[in-house]
Order: C-alpha cells, then structure tokens, then sequence
C-alpha cells in the first residue's frame, strides 16, 4: 500500500479504491487486503459491471479527480 492513500469502501464489489486509483480486495473484517493491490486499469470488465449505482458514481468521480490533479 502506497502511504498517504486514501481508502474509499466499494461494498457491492467487496474492494476499496484509493485516491490514485489502486484497487484493495476486501477481507472477511471488512479491512483492505494491502497485500493484493492492482490498479483500476488492471481489473477486469466483469469487476467494473458489477459495481452498484452509489459505487460507479464514486469510482467514476475518484478517475475525474486523479486525471485533473495528475494530467
């Protein structure tokens, strides 16, 4: 886990994503598995079709967010 990432809670996949788009598989506790990180571009299509409404929203505004502070 990269330091100073910020952790955001994606239920209806079972995962978080940080602000610089790393994906964390969630556990059993509920807590990130820092020890299985990919990339948002990493995951697969079935993954991203799978979010909720409430997930896709936050996924979509954490991709604006990162391209306009690192584009």
């Amino acid at each position: 886990m990269d330091t100073g990432e910020y952790l955001f809670p994606l239920h209806s996949v079972k995962s978080f994503i940080s602000d610089k788009l790393n994906i964390y598989k969630m556990n059993p506790m509920g807590n990130p598995d820092v020890s299985h990180e990919s990339n948002l571009g990493e995951v697969a299509s079935t993954w991203v079709s799978t979010l909720d409404k409430d997930d896709e929203t936050l996924v979509t505004e954490m991709i604006y967010w990162w391209r306009k502070e690192n584009l």
